[in-house]
């Protein structure tokens, strides 16, 4: 079974009309008898660890705790997105080839790639390049899908800048709160 994992349902729902014949299921979408199966994320359905899930000393603020920067990242699953996380690990499960069907752009890389990632996928990933949803251009991209492996510079781009975004703003948020000599401490 090929399973092409959407970044959103709209992309998911492009891609079945493209290969046609779908039935529509909890989840995801069954096409050609149950050979093609699509579904999707809603976004980022993984998201960072908070401070102080990383070390219970984080859910006090303090100075001399800062910087906070992870040894390993952890993410975990968003808890209005864990159905849909579920579904689609059991679908990877009975999976033989996955399609990347993220927005070609690093965002939209790595909405995928951190799931497969973050269920330690093996299987082979392929990657669809999308610039518009008409179902010609979905067609023509179907029979030229990709490696998804010549793809993780845009992955890891994305996740340096998502990374960046929790440092910089976990770090500058306590600590302008803790030298705010009109904030009180507690």
């Amino acid at each position: 079974m090929k399973l092409y994992i959407a970044e959103k349902p709209s992309l998911a729902r492009a891609i079945a009309a493209g290969i046609g014949d779908g039935k529509n299921c909890d989840g995801y979408i069954s096409l050609n008898g149950g050979n093609d199966i699509v579904t999707w994320c809603y976004g980022h359905i993984l998201e960072n660890f908070s401070p102080d899930e990383y070390d219970e000393k984080y859910k006090k603020w303090r100075l001399e705790d800062l910087p906070i920067v992870p040894d390993i990242w952890k993410l975990k699953i968003k808890m209005d997105a864990a159905k849909q996380f579920k579904i689609i690990r059991d679908l990877i499960a009975k999976a033989t080839t996955i399609v990347n069907v993220g927005d070609l752009d690093r965002e939209g890389q790595l909405l995928v790639d951190e799931v497969l990632n973050y269920l330690g996928n093996k299987k082979p990933v392929q990657r669809i390049l999308l610039n518009a949803l008409d179902e010609r251009l979905v067609k023509e991209s179907l029979d030229n899908l990709k490696d998804n492996e010549d793809f993780q510079g845009l992955k890891n781009a994305a996740l340096g800048r998502s990374r960046a975004d929790w440092l910089v703003g976990m770090n500058l948020s306590m600590s302008s709160i803790l030298c705010n000599p009109f904030t009180k401490k507690s």
